[in-house]
């Protein structure tokens, strides 16, 4: 596909994306979503202030200081910061939608089929980071964004870390750390307990069902699904990263379309929305790399050695 086309794909979905996220975080009355509080963050630092005790969005002294943003995405949405809520939010989630559009056509249109899926427009509708981190997976140049979620993003540092991006990750951490250097711990000591942020493959009685992905790990979707697997995370939204893994048209339709049923069958049981995610779609996806993959037992010696020279590529 030429650069054009894709550059034109990319700013027609932006566009689109920015307006229904907009509309859409008026009409629900959310505040910007997922990044309001970090958005809110970023004014408290530009006032000279502390950004995890001090609020930013107007609410008196001691209310909403449940801050819980890492110090990264705080940085990266300081651009924002002047605008309304959901104005921040159109024009995030436009953003990120385009550079996800363009990132997913590298290998042809059948990339787009991403956004047929529920996760995106789960994401959308909460105005969530995780189109950002796709983006960041199959740009590399992008890698150090995939920070903004730190958890989120060591599946993706772990199958795809170079040197060279090793580097410019540091050197975005270290602009974090030149603000508040303890921010990490006084980010997790703000965390809410288990419960929202359980690893998939702890969620019974499904979840351990996904250990097996593990004996696929020469295959690099196989270690992906099982990194993934193990990363505290959110259902739906949070399922995005799984579209990394498809290849074809047909596989990209049957994971869209599992995940429709998926979020339409957690109506039947609010209480199992993570199992129907884990069910409609991990576990499908476990099923396509299984089919794919010959090679269980492997070398492990030699699967350790093409990391490292992979790592040390520039």
């Amino acid at each position: 596909m030429r650069l054009s086309t894709r550059i034109t794909i990319a700013v027609i979905v932006g566009i689109i994306a920015a307006i229904l996220c907009y509309n859409n975080d008026i009409a629900y009355q959310r505040g910007g979503g997922d990044i309001g509080t970090p958005i809110c963050m970023g004014r408290v630092i530009l006032a000279n202030q502390d950004p995890y005790t001090t609020d930013g969005c107007g609410h008196s002294v001691g209310a909403n200081l449940n801050h819980t943003n890492p110090l990264t995405a705080v940085v990266l949405l300081l651009p924002l910061g002047g605008l309304s809520p959901s104005m921040a939010a159109g024009v995030f989630f436009g953003l990120i939608s385009a550079l996800l559009a363009y990132a997913v056509t590298h290998n042809g249109p059948v990339g787009l089929l991403i956004f047929v899926g529920f996760p995106y427009w789960h994401a959308l509708q909460t105005v969530q980071w995780a189109p950002l981190l796709v983006s960041a997976a199959l740009l590399p140049a992008l890698l150090p964004l995939a920070l903004a979620k730190p958890h989120l993003a060591l599946p993706i540092l772990a199958t795809r870390l170079t040197i060279r991006r090793l580097v410019a990750c540091l050197v975005f951490l270290a602009l974090t750390f030149m603000i508040d250097p303890l921010w990490p711990v006084r980010m997790v000591v703000r965390v809410p307990m288990a419960g929202e942020y359980l690893p998939p493959i702890l969620l019974l009685p499904v979840g351990p069902a996904l250990l097996l992905a593990g004996l696929r790990w020469r295959s690099e979707r196989g270690r992906f699904l099982l990194l993934l697997a193990c990363t505290p995370q959110r259902m739906f939204y949070d399922a995005l990263l799984l579209w990394l893994l498809p290849r074809t048209y047909r596989e990209y339709l049957l994971m869209g379309s599992l995940s429709w049923l998926s979020y339409f069958g957690s109506f039947f049981f609010p209480q199992g929305g993570s199992i129907w995610s884990i069910a409609g779609i991990y576990l499908p996806m476990l099923a396509l790399i299984w089919r794919d993959s010959a090679d269980i037992i492997g070398n492990p010696r030699r699967a350790l050695s093409d990391w490292w020279k992979r790592f040390w590529q520039t």
